[in-house]
């Protein structure tokens, strides 16, 4: 980086740093983009080095999926409790439900503790929530700020959620079969309604209601899916709809209004019937799962 985003980068590790002095049993550790800090005991500092190098891996496959405006000249800061209680305290009220968060006006991707004896499966799980977060995080400052709809946010963090790294090689992302099972069962009830996802508010898409809230997350998982793994594979004329949206939501500085805009034009019976195709079609499905992100 040029030396003045290098200065930025080292002034918020600094204040990365200086937000846990003096706070018993807190720690932090750094890498060329992110800075962690925690609470966790020491026995979780394997997990934090091995995500440290998968938020590394991760983020050159944001950067080379969604290219940034400029330089990032702040370090993405990620902060894990240790604990449910501090977690909940430090979130808004109405956000608590959540299992990770990221807070613009903190600056910081703040991860909940996963309860269980399974140390393993605590570690995977809260993996999947940073690199879920990190997304969000990344897209705010790539974009300069700039906020870019439900259906597009959301559904690339959970797209990103599902990343398999492997050191060497490239970062491929899997499915998720909560997810499919969720987009098969709205196929056979008729409930894939891609032109209405695209619409939601932020507020419509975090739903009060648990079961509505996840079909939301699912379907705008799978219209992701599709568009960047899927359309390619089946060589669908919406493989490009994913380059619109973000040149529209550049020049226009407005992520509802980039929607609209594309979405104006995209033959909404075609995209439902392309997308249906897909995730019923096994052989598909296979081909789309060899597509790797960007190199």
């Amino acid at each position: 980086p040029s030396a003045a985003p290098a200065a930025s980068l080292e002034e918020s590790r600094r204040a990365a740093a200086e937000s846990i002095r003096n706070l018993r049993g807190w720690w932090t550790v750094s890498t060329e983009r992110y800075v962690v800090i925690s609470n966790l005991e020491p026995s979780a500092r394997g997990f934090v080095r091995t995500l440290q190098s998968d938020l590394e891996a991760l983020r050159n496959a944001f950067e080379r999926t969604i290219p940034p405006d400029a330089p990032t000249a702040t370090a993405s800061v990620i902060r894990i409790f240790a604990s449910t209680s501090e977690y909940e305290d430090y979130v808004p009220p109405e956000q608590r439900w959540t299992s990770g968060l990221w807070m613009p006006a903190r600056g910081e991707l703040v991860v909940r503790p996963f309860p269980g004896t399974d140390r393993g499966a605590q570690y995977d799980a809260m993996r999947r929530v940073v690199f879920h977060e990190a997304f969000h995080q990344y897209i705010h400052y790539a974009l300069d700020r700039r906020i870019t709809s439900a259906w597009f946010n959301e559904g690339y963090a959970s797209f990103f959620e599902q990343a398999v790294i492997r050191p060497g090689r490239p970062v491929n992302v899997a499915e998720s079969e909560p997810h499919v099972a969720r987009i098969l069962e709205a196929i056979r009830g008729k409930r894939m309604d891609q032109k209405r996802l695209a619409t939601l508010s932020y507020d419509g898409f975090y739903d009060a209601d648990a079961e509505r809230r996840s079909d939301h997350y699912a379907l705008a998982w799978g219209l992701v899916y599709f568009l960047q793994k899927g359309a390619p594979a089946t060589r669908s004329i919406y493989a490009g709809l994913p380059a619109e949206y973000l040149e529209r939501v550049r020049a226009t500085g407005d992520g509802d209004l980039a929607t609209r805009e594309v979405f104006t034009r995209v033959d909404m019976d075609r995209l439902h019937k392309e997308m249906a195709a897909f995730w019923t079609t096994a052989s598909s499905r296979r081909a789309a799962e060899r597509i790797n992100l960007p190199r």
